[in-house]
């Protein structure tokens, strides 16, 4: 219900940044003091394909192919069982990605843009292909799950 507007860029000179909002969530006991690995990973799969996407329309621009504006929306369905217990598992249910690009160039170059971004990025292979992950339960810097 409470988004936060969250403006993020890489350390290094001269990239460009981007706007994420991030849903309040709630912790254990209150409100939470810093993100959850699935914010994480939502944040991480969109910096990514961002970047890709950047990265691209330089590629395009020296071909004379010019995307004026261009942004990520990542709907991720992720699922808990045992919910804030040591035993925990989660996994995502589906995900809707949407590239939105405003240009004048054809559907066609702007698919092409938006598929050679998707494929460079890990968002993709972790999103459509078998990826374990592995997560553990640390109480006071030992593992108790």
């Amino acid at each position: 219900p409470y988004l936060h507007k969250i403006k993020i860029k890489a350390i290094q000179e001269n990239y460009a940044s981007w706007d994420i909002y991030a849903d309040d969530s709630r912790g254990y006991e209150g409100v939470d003091k810093a993100p959850s690995s699935n914010d994480y990973f939502t944040a991480g799969t969109s910096l990514c394909l961002m970047s890709q996407l950047t990265g691209w329309s330089e590629f395009y621009k020296h071909q004379g192919i010019e995307f004026d504006d261009y942004r990520v929306e990542h709907q991720f369905n992720y699922q808990v069982d045992s919910h804030m217990t040591p035993s925990a598992t989660g996994h995502v249910d589906g995900v809707i990605t949407r590239i939105l690009i405003k240009s004048e160039v054809s559907e066609k170059e702007m698919n092409d843009y938006a598929k050679h971004a998707l494929g460079t990025c890990f968002a993709g292979e972790a999103i459509t292909g078998a990826t374990t992950t592995e997560i553990g339960v640390y109480k006071n810097g030992k593992l108790i799950k």
